[in-house]
């Protein structure tokens, strides 16, 4: 999903296993004085992709996160909170 507004990231966060991740980068031309916009860069991500290289190298950067994610929730991670916390059994 896309998130603009910390109202939208607080919500995913509270209802959803959400995990925030911001692009950065590369200049699309789009001005910031949109509140959109600008209100994008008071939210907080769990991990920033630097998009200043070529496909591969952002590909690799979303490979690398999917796996950590896919690592943690394989021993017994879950998301609360935002945070990952050992699964109580």
């Amino acid at each position: 999903s896309d998130c603009r507004f910390i109202n939208e990231g607080e919500f995913l966060k509270s209802r959803y296993d959400t995990t925030i991740i911001k692009l950065v980068g590369r200049d699309s031309g789009v001005s910031t004085n949109h509140p959109s916009e600008a209100e994008m860069d008071s939210i907080t991500p769990d991990y920033t992709v630097h998009n200043d290289g070529d496909y591969a190298d952002l590909v690799l950067q979303l490979e690398t996160i999917a796996q950590r994610l896919k690592i943690l929730v394989e021993h017994g991670y879950q998301k609360r909170g935002g945070r990952f916390c050992k699964r109580e059994v």
